[in-house]
């Protein structure tokens, strides 16, 4: 019986799509999402679908979305949680699934056979989650460490760049007026993060800025406890795969300023530089220097 969303609210969400002559290409995840808004599904592959949305409608295409409160969310959580059984069902339109903690494994390939052999590591443990969501559209996720509930939530954001992605300057007169603050939406290749990974960077580093010490919750009160941007230490666009990802070895956190400077104009630097830049000039100019 799918769970009942209480007290909903709205948040904007902007789809991800590919354009494929009349029709785009979307996540097949979000079928049924699109269906029930009127869109067209043509196809489905093995992790996209194509589909065409209601006449008139066009890019970019943004959406209020209902989705729970984050109190409901925790309490039908912790509820699963107490089962300590696996639990996969809907809350309200969206897709939500419970993964009791389990044992980390390593997988290796069997040189003779061709098999996988998956196997424990020695006192590696994932820990239990809750999902609610559509990974890159909405998503909200609960991690339990020491049975405490670690909330987390990420929703798709329209963004500036996105309007270069469907409006050339050679399709611009040079006399038309420049105008700001359209929703519009960006097509990117995404790297898959896993959020069991980025709740284990948190419970061993804490929520706080690994480069400039900045705190959220600190800063901001209950508004904002808990949040923190997740750095890959070495980026997964030099990766290119699939692979294990270690919480404490590859992952750190920071916040959004010293991350924007950690990758400032396409590099990827290190988190000792950037924190050595800020201490030679950052922290050396006065707070109130405007």
């Amino acid at each position: 019986m799918a769970i009942a969303i209480d007290n909903p609210r709205s948040v904007a969400v902007s789809l991800r799509c590919n354009k494929k002559r009349a029709a785009y290409q979307v996540d097949k995840k979000l079928t049924s999402f699109l269906k029930a808004r009127n869109w067209t599904l043509q196809n489905v592959g093995r992790s996209y679908a194509t589909v065409t949305p209601p006449n008139g409608m066009k890019a970019p295409f943004v959406f209020n979305v209902k989705v729970p409160s984050r109190e409901q969310i925790v309490a039908v959580a912790q509820e699963k949680h107490s089962t300590k059984a696996p639990w996969a069902d809907k809350f309200g339109e969206w897709i939500a699934l419970y993964i009791p903690s389990r044992n980390m494994t390593s997988t290796e390939i069997d040189p003779y056979t061709g098999q996988a052999i998956s196997e424990p590591k020695p006192g590696g443990v994932v820990p239990a989650t809750f999902c609610v969501g559509i990974r890159e559209f909405w998503h909200a996720e609960v991690l339990f460490e020491n049975e405490n509930a670690i909330y987390n939530e990420t929703k798709s954001q329209p963004t500036q760049q996105q309007l270069l992605d469907f409006v050339s300057s050679e399709e611009t007169p040079s006399n038309t007026a420049l105008l700001e603050g359209a929703p519009c939406q960006v097509i990117l290749n995404v790297h898959e993060r896993n959020p069991v990974a980025r709740g284990r960077c948190i419970a061993h580093y804490g929520p706080t800025c690994v480069v400039c010490d900045f705190n959220f919750g600190a800063e901001y009160g209950p508004l904002a406890e808990g949040f923190i941007h997740i750095h890959h230490v070495k980026p997964l666009s030099e990766i290119g795969e699939e692979y294990v990802v270690d919480p404490v070895a590859d992952l750190r956190p920071v916040c959004p300023n010293c991350h924007a400077v950690i990758h400032l104009g396409g590099d990827c630097r290190s988190i000792e530089e950037v924190r050595g830049a800020l201490e030679e000039w950052g922290r050396r100019r006065p707070r109130n220097f405007l």
